[in-house]
């Protein structure tokens, strides 16, 4: 089992899926409209998994999102279970950025009930560094860090788009 995507509604929906690709390296798919709501979104994917193309629920290998082909067969023929365990170590969550007319900007207090941030993985030190300086040049808030924390993360949290908070660590 794995988590296969995390929503966040915004107002400014193209300046979230631009935070995203220029930060963060996202890779995003066409705009989903509904014209009847005014609801519209963009899957964002990141790193490894930023090759997938889920606009048809399939890989570019012609494998869905669980490794299974079109016969319903898992990645490397084994079953479908197979093959969710085997998506599940190598594929990162996706992130669904939304919006619609009737949304509601409210006060995102630091310390509060809820979803409170998203953690990113640089890979390194120097990658956390590097892009916390780029974020505190180009205006936003730093609210902790680069340190280490009390549980041994390296990491920084970014005050970002809409005072959602961003986590970079190692």
């Amino acid at each position: 089992m794995h988590i296969e995507h995390i929503a966040l509604y915004v107002t400014d929906l193209e300046a979230a899926r631009t935070f995203f690709e220029r930060y963060l390296g996202a890779t995003s798919n066409a705009r989903y409209h509904n014209p009847r709501t005014g609801f519209s979104s963009y899957f964002l994917t990141f790193g490894d998994d930023a090759n997938r193309d889920y606009s048809n629920g399939n890989d570019a290998d012609g494998k869905d999102a669980n490794g299974k082909d079109a016969n319903g067969a898992g990645a490397n023929g084994g079953s479908a279970g197979e093959a969710a365990t085997q998506s599940a170590g190598n594929s990162g969550a996706r992130l669904e950025i939304m919006t619609r007319p009737d949304i509601v900007n409210e006060p995102k207090p630091a310390f509060r009930t809820g979803y409170n941030h998203i953690a990113f993985s640089l890979g390194s030190r120097e990658r956390v560094d590097e892009l916390t300086a780029r974020l505190r040049k180009d205006g936003y808030e730093v609210m902790s860090g680069p340190r280490v924390t009390g549980d041994g993360y390296y990491e920084s949290c970014i005050v970002a788009l809409e005072n959602n908070l961003i986590e970079l660590t190692v």
